[in-house]
């Protein structure tokens, strides 16, 4: 036997406490009650009543709502004085209207949640729904839709909003220091003030750059000491190559050593490596973070968003990784690069947004960038540069000279060219690549940073 999904006793009950009582119409606004959440049509239209009156500073009670209906035509659809009557005399308390305008609001969002899945069935079994990649990104779309409707809203006041910057910077002073995701790098990290949950951020270079090394690093760091959750989309690269990076970055052990197996027979590289691999065993335990990886090759934005959501509901992520952005396919029919970019970046911001976390893209740079004379990458050079720039709140652009520049006077250094960085100023840090272990680290003559960036410290103009 069905259940229904509605409560007449409910509905009424809130009906006769904002009619009785003031004070409750603010209690049960506060809730998210609005007159969409009526099941009955006749409560739909006394809410409205007392929401116009509210609005217009006038007193409420059974008498003047049913003036205000009259005028408008509607009393008799509203159910009349005798509809509105019951109500008063049926509630059990003003007190508990809050109460009862969550169990409404709780059989509005189930009611939402009957009608999508109503909708994603008629999407899979439509004979002209299209093929598989238009009715995932069908269901998809419903699914965002109906969570993003019932998200309580975030609409503020000037005054409010006043309050809650004035309240956060008042936090900031009285607890100094860098704020969300850390990057390992302390010079990178007073630049950025830590990365931001709700961020969409991307770190960009041509091959041999060092993209996936700082990913991986960053996600050690976040893992082991900042105990944090993170979830890495290898697109490009299968799981096994990226724990052997992992083993060789944590244990200071030589790649080509651990990929030809040569490391089981010589002592000192064996016990390091060992020793990496107890302490990245830790990850999930005794309260440090995990780190899920997922190398599905092939996935759509769609299929991305939707497994990320999953995990989440079981593990409430901090950081989402995409290795590379350039490799997820688009559900649009569409040949333009451009548009299939612009929907990839718009739903990562999304997915930053919707879970609350930091959502990190690693991107291609465009050929072009090797016909210059100066090889130092900009933002232009990122593929589908003009979405990833609108999107991302920072984008980082690695660059190693001696990768193109065998007399390069700076041989072992990763140029981190900062060149969108939203709430902060953009700018170059160093870090020292230490290649052969698939890691980077603070130049070791002045932490890595800047004179600039040290000036700026000093001076204050970094948390």
């Amino acid at each position: 036997m069905r259940r229904s999904l509605f409560s007449a006793n409910a509905e009424q009950s809130v009906i006769g406490a904002i009619l009785l009582d003031a004070e409750a119409f603010s209690e049960v606004a506060e809730v998210g009650l609005s007159e969409s959440s009526f099941y009955d049509g006749r409560n739909v239209l006394i809410y409205r009543a007392v929401s116009a009156l509210t609005e217009a500073s006038s007193p409420v009670d059974i008498v003047i709502v049913c003036e205000w209906l009259e005028d408008q035509g509607l009393l008799a659809k509203a159910g009349g004085i005798v509809f509105l009557g019951d109500a008063v005399d049926a509630t059990p308390s003003t007190k508990n209207a809050a109460g009862y305008a969550r169990i409404v609001c709780e059989l509005e969002e189930q009611r939402a949640w009957y009608q999508v899945s109503q909708s994603m069935a008629e999407a899979v079994l439509s004979e002209d729904g299209g093929d598989h990649s238009e009715r995932m990104g069908k269901i998809q779309q419903l699914l965002t839709g109906v969570e993003r409707d019932n998200k309580t809203s975030s609409l503020s006041t000037t005054r409010e909003g006043l309050k809650i910057w004035y309240n956060h910077m008042e936090d900031n002073y009285n607890n100094p220091g860098v704020r969300g995701l850390k990057t390992g790098f302390p010079h990178i990290d007073y630049r950025y003030g830590g990365m931001q949950p709700e961020e969409f951020g991307v770190i960009a270079g041509r091959p041999g750059m060092g993209k996936t090394a700082m990913i991986l690093n960053m996600l050690r760091h976040a893992g082991l000491i900042q105990k944090k959750n993170s979830l890495f989309f290898s697109l490009e690269m299968p799981t096994r190559q990226l724990m052997q990076r992992m083993v060789a970055a944590q244990g200071h052990v030589k790649l080509g050593l651990l990929k030809s197996g040569k490391a089981l027979e010589l002592t000192e590289q064996a016990e390091k490596m060992n020793m990496a691999v107890g302490q990245l065993g830790q990850l999930g335990l005794e309260g440090n973070g995990e780190i899920m990886w997922e190398d599905s090759s092939g996935m759509t934005i769609t299929a991305l968003v939707a497994r990320a959501k999953r995990v989440h509901r079981k593990t409430p992520l901090d950081v989402i990784v995409v290795d590379h952005i350039g490799l997820v396919d688009s559900t649009l029919k569409t040949e333009n690069d451009t548009q299939r970019m612009a929907q990839i970046t718009r739903q990562l911001k999304r997915l930053a947004k919707d879970l609350k976390c930091v959502v990190i893209g690693l991107s291609q740079l465009n050929r072009e960038v090797e016909k210059r004379a100066n090889k130092r990458p900009m933002i232009a050079d990122l593929r589908g540069s003009g979405s990833i720039e609108q999107d991302a709140d920072w984008i980082m652009l690695l660059y190693r000279d001696e990768y193109y520049n065998e007399d390069s006077l700076t041989p072992g250094q990763v140029e981190v060219i900062s060149g969108k960085v939203r709430d902060a100023e953009a700018g170059t840090d160093y870090l020292a690549w230490k290649g052969e272990y698939n890691l980077l680290e603070g130049m070791p003559e002045d932490g890595g940073m800047s004179p600039r960036a040290k000036k700026d410290r000093d001076d204050g103009d970094y948390v």
